[in-house]
């Protein structure tokens, strides 16, 4: 995470965090310095990403949450939030992405202005906008991840976890953005990971030293492709909504 901080402030790049918020209040005594950087940068934007990564949609434990339950958690996870960032988040990204009936219900009430979860395939005769998911307590959004079809007709999303597992190339993912930028001019493609994955596999086995420098290598040449290429900006997704 910071070097993920130091690249984007050598870049100037714009990013937003969602943060789980346990992992957040760990942060403010395991490294207090890093998070009162992110924290001052007006580049950042900062969301929450549940309290201890939920299981919602109860795809894991076989047992959905409630309505009370889910609840109680959007309502702890942004208590914690707010303690730490003095205000309340405005966005929301899901744990696994899995996004429930009782959870927009919830982050209505809440009061959040979007939330960033669901994954929308980008092909002719569709978009990438933002839609309503509900007008009552208040008005929430969705602002969808984006899937696309290489060439080869392989699904590739703005996740990029398939980069740090070696799955995927470096050009797969800029051949992706060069694509779609030419086919649409005002849809956000979310480029997103997690920090760990420069370090830790998904099945939990910490890579090498060599393996961790390797990644950052790759996340590197991403971000600076992207940097090079015309006709692209670089929003937080909040202001994006704006």
């Amino acid at each position: 995470l910071g070097w993920m901080a130091e690249v984007l402030e050598q870049t100037g790049l714009p990013c937003t965090f969602f943060w789980e918020t346990r992992t957040l209040l760990q942060l403010t005594e395991a490294d207090r310095p890093l998070l009162d950087r992110l924290r001052a940068s007006k580049a950042f934007e900062h969301g929450c990403h549940g309290l201890r990564h939920e299981d919602f949609a109860g795809k894991v434990s076989g047992q959905p949450m409630g309505a009370q339950a889910t609840g109680d958690v959007v309502y702890e996870a942004s208590r914690g939030f707010e303690e730490v960032f003095g205000k309340r988040p405005r966005g929301f990204r899901a744990p696994y992405c899995r996004l429930t009936d009782e959870l927009i219900a919830a982050l209505s009430k809440a009061g959040y202005r979007y939330d960033a979860s669901r994954t929308v395939e980008l092909r002719e005769g569709s978009d990438l906008m933002p839609t309503h998911l509900t007008r009552q307590p208040s008005s929430l959004w969705e602002i969808p991840l984006c899937r696309w079809r290489d060439s080869d007709g392989r699904p590739i999303s703005g996740y990029l976890w398939q980069l740090m597992e070696g799955r995927r190339p470096v050009d797969d993912y800029l051949e992706m953005i060069g694509s779609i930028t030419e086919r649409y001019r005002t849809v956000l493609v979310q480029l997103a990971f997690h920090p760990w994955h420069l370090r830790v596999r998904a099945d939990g086995e910490r890579l090498s030293n060599g393996e961790t420098r390797k990644n950052r290598e790759k996340l590197n040449s991403v971000i600076w492709g992207l940097l090079r290429m015309d006709g692209l900006h670089f929003s937080q997704v909040g202001r994006y909504l704006d």
